[in-house]
Parts: structure tokens; sequence; C-alpha cells
């Protein structure tokens, strides 16, 4: 892939686009997202698809609705959360897309970060765009729900068996499939209930669904292995704070 560095300024939505890399075009093009969150099982599905097809970052996204900190890494150096657009091509002329980042909107500024994300889209002319979430509960059922911008990504999704989400819900994603409907740009969001305990088990069901959408299989032992890792660490934090509170039982300094 060719590679320049251009700034773009778009001064209309307060944003930078920082573009690393030409955006090829392609009629099988699919952009998976993950909403701009710290945590969201949305953006850290969509961080674990970036692992694991070792795509390769395009481009960045700087929006001034963004958490106004900065992060330390490390080394010492420090970075402004914001976006990444990840690109790999697949066989078949077949390009994925996937885009996600450490940014969280501040003020609830979904409409003018939409149009940003409006933006990216339009460029890239996906076939379909696809907005993973997911929502913390106490529900033991975890099933998938979705909604479309227009009438026929709603049909494909019912061809999938994909339960319509009923209501509202409130946040980027109703934004970014409303102004797809009016650019006619097909963009669907695919969330699910889940228990806190259950995020391993919630990514692999999102992923699952996704691959249905998308054609491409996705190998899911690097899941298996990050959901046996926490699940060590989860015991192991859980012994450590039943031996605190065995300590105090027995009124001995716990340090």
């Amino acid at each position: 892939m060719n590679r320049k560095l251009e700034a773009q300024y778009c001064e209309e939505e307060g944003a930078i686009i920082k573009y690393l890399a030409k955006i090829p075009r392609s009629k099988n093009s699919f952009v998976v997202m993950g909403v701009p969150s710290l945590f969201d099982l949305g953006a850290n599905t969509v961080r674990f698809l970036v692992d694991t097809f070792e795509a390769e970052e395009v481009a960045e996204i700087y929006f001034h609705g963004f958490a106004s900190f900065v992060s330390v890494m490390p080394d010492g150096t420090v970075f402004i959360p914001h976006m990444n657009l990840y690109h790999k091509e697949m066989n078949g002329n077949k390009h994925l897309f996937f885009l996600f980042g450490s940014g969280v909107l501040e003020n609830q500024d979904f409409y003018d970060f939409s149009k940003v994300i409006l933006k990216l889209l339009k460029e890239i002319k996906p076939k379909l765009t696809i907005v993973l979430g997911g929502v913390k509960g106490l529900t033991t059922k975890m099933e998938i729900s979705g909604a479309a911008s227009d009438k026929g990504s709603f049909r494909l999704l019912t061809q999938k068996n994909v339960k319509p989400m009923k209501g509202r819900f409130a946040g980027v994603e109703g934004h970014i499939l409303t102004l797809s409907g009016e650019e006619k740009i097909n963009s669907i969001v695919l969330s699910l209930n889940y228990q806190p305990d259950r995020e391993i088990e919630a990514m692999k069901k999102l992923i699952s669904t996704l691959t249905e959408f998308i054609g491409v299989e996705i190998n899911l032992r690097k899941l298996d292995e990050l959901g046996r890792k926490a699940k060590d660490m989860s015991e192991k934090f859980s012994e450590i704070i039943n031996q605190v509170y065995l300590k105090k039982e027995r009124g001995m300094e716990v340090i």
C-alpha cells in the first residue's frame, strides 16, 4: 500500500483526519466499527479483530468532543485519545476496515462525531457498515439484536435471524444509522446484553454473528486463550482478597 502523510482538517465538524496511507476503493468493502470508548464490548471486539487480521493502520481521527486528557505510555511519552482506522485486504478483492479507538465522547457530542464518521464512510464506499456494541446487565441469556439504516439492510438482518431492536437506544450508533440512511450507505448495528464476567463469551457471540455478514472466517482460539488468562487472573485476585479478609478476621496486620 502506498504510504502518505497528510492531515486533513474538517473545520465544520471540529476534527482532524490524518491519513497514513491511501484508502483503497472496492465494491466489496466492509467497515466494522466499535463505538468510541475505553472499555466498550464493541471496541474491544474490533481491537481483537485488528490484532487477529494484523490489519494496517491507514488513518487517525482526532475530534474536539473527545475527553480532554492525555495518556502516559510506559516509555514516558503521551498521546491524545483518538480513533484509528485499519485496513486488511482479503482474497477475492475483499477489503475489511476496522474503526475503533481510545477517545471517549464528552457532552454527548454524538451528532458532530457521527458526521466525521460519515465523511470516512463516503470515502470508503463500503458494501456494508457494521457497528458493534454491548450493554452490561444481569441477563443470563445473551441474544444479538440489531437495527438498520434502511429497509434493505433491515431485510439483511432478518435473513440472518437477528432480532430487531425495540424502543429507543441512545448514543453514536443511532446517529450513524440515521446519517447513513440519508447518505444511502448501508449500515447496521449489532448489539447484545451480557453479564460483566462473561465478556469473552459475549465477544465470541458477537464475532460469530459478524462473520455471517462479512463472509470471513475468524479464528477464535486467541480469544479462548484470553478467556483462560482472564479466568486465571480472576481466580488469583479472588484468592488474594480471601486471604486479606481471613487475616483481618484473625486480627492480623494487612500490608
